[in-house]
């Protein structure tokens, strides 16, 4: 016995949304349960698009006098690369 399935999503015309598909072409076999089924996108889409924060800010480094030294305070960032 051999069944062959195939599932995916595909975009819906009334409202841009995308619903799951499953299909075969052996005879008798439905799905019922994920007929119907539907996905937004835009769940899956990062919705921060903020490149500013501020925050605790700990660091070390040489300080006026070329000795080491820590620095804890607030800072600001720009977030140039996001992955």
């Amino acid at each position: 016995m051999r069944l062959t399935l195939v599932t995916g999503l595909r975009q819906r015309d009334q409202d841009k949304f995308y619903e799951i598909f499953v299909r075969t072409a052996y005879p008798g076999v439905s799905f019922p349960e994920i007929e119907g089924a539907i996905v937004d996108i835009d769940m899956f889409r990062s919705r921060d698009k903020k490149r500013w924060s501020i925050g605790p800010v700990l660091s070390a480094g040489v300080n006026q006098d070329l000795k080491p030294g820590l620095h804890v305070g607030i800072g600001v960032q720009y977030s140039v690369f996001r992955f």
